[in-house]
């Protein structure tokens, strides 16, 4: 069983790289 804290530092990395991805794709032109 995977333990509650290391799925939510999971999530967290994954809103991240999420964030990261929208950032970029606002900042270059299409």
């Amino acid at each position: 069983m995977i333990n509650k804290s290391r799925l939510e530092a999971l999530s967290d990395a994954i809103i991240a790289i999420l964030m990261t991805i929208m950032a970029l794709e606002i900042k270059i032109p299409n």
